[in-house]
Formats: C-alpha cells, structure tokens, sequence
C-alpha cells in the first residue's frame, strides 16, 4: 500500500483548482507588446508559404485565410494547441494535434473515443476535457499518469478495475485518503 504523502494530498487538492490558461492578446496588444506596426505583418499568399510559415510555428494558422487539411495537419504537428485556430476540423487533424499535445483535446469540437484515446496517451490530464468518458479512456489516462484518476467521472470510476500498478497505486491512494477524511 502506497504511502500517503503531503505531496500528493497537496497535488490532489491543487487540481480542484482552477488551472491557469493561457494569456490571450488581440492583436494591437501583441503588436504594442513586441514593438511592432501593422505593416509588419506578412500575409501568406500561397500555399507554400502559409505551409513554410506553420512548419516554423503552429499558431500562423490563424492567419491563414485558405486552410488545407495538409496546412492543418503541418501546424498542429508543431504545436498541437494550433487546433484551436482549425477553420474545418477532422479528425485525422484532430489525432495529429493530440498527438503532439493531450491538452490540445479541450479544442476539438466533435470528440470520438480514437481522438481522446490518443489524447489521454499523450497526456493522462487530458481526460478533465473528454466529455463522455469510458471505462478505457480513464484506465488509458490513469495508466499515462495516476494522478489523472481525480478527473475520472464518479459513474466509471465504480466500474474500474485496477488490473494495472499504477492505476492500483492511484486507486489505494484515493482510498487511503478517503479513509483518513472520513
């Protein structure tokens, strides 16, 4: 039986709360923040240069006006948070951004069980965005990290096996805890 400790009680208790997200600037704030004037900006033309522009940083996707799946693909390979800025989402594309970034699932529009599967392999704390959990997408998100059981919803959690040490381990440590603050 694992040894409860004030580093996971404190880990437990810090995922209740709220998780911090990421500053979002318009872009005159951008520009103001960095220096820059409008006419600065460069305004991708050709497929190949929106294509060269998203291999070097996923987020020019939002400034790509004629977006391909291939272009889709490219940016969310680079960074699986430029999921965010997909104007058609498939879910090839959607399989390639949670496969460089679990987080990048809380921005699919429509999940399959495949998409937050690989989303959860990534990144067990992604199982906090999977909006209808299934006994496998919580035993793949427990197995990728233990701690991701807090987000599993109360209706699976009573039909999880814990056939697996980690998720055994995370199942007796909520336990042990449950025990201690009854």
């Amino acid at each position: 039986m694992p040894i409860w400790t004030e580093e996971k009680k404190e880990r437990i208790t810090n995922a209740a709360k709220p998780q911090k997200r990421e500053r979002v600037m318009n872009l005159k704030q951008f520009l103001e923040s960095v220096g820059g004037k409008e006419s600065d900006i460069k305004v991708f033309k050709t497929h190949k240069e929106s294509l060269v522009a998203c291999e070097q940083d996923g987020y020019a996707l939002q400034y790509v006006k004629d977006q391909t799946e291939a272009i889709c693909k490219v940016a969310c390979e680079q960074n699986g948070y430029a999921l965010r800025y997909v104007k058609d989402q498939t879910e090839a594309i959607c399989k390639v951004a949670c496969e460089q970034n679990g987080d990048a699932l809380q921005y699919v529009k429509d999940q399959t069980e495949a998409i937050c599967k690989v989303a959860c392999e990534q990144e067990g704390y992604a199982l906090q965005y999977v909006k209808d959990q299934t006994e496998a997408i919580c035993k793949v998100a427990c197995e990728q990290n233990g701690d991701a059981l807090q987000f599993v919803d109360v209706r699976v959690f009573a039909k999880l096996r814990p056939d697996d040490a980690k998720l055994k381990d995370a199942l007796e440590t909520i336990s042990a805890y449950l025990r201690k603050n009854d």
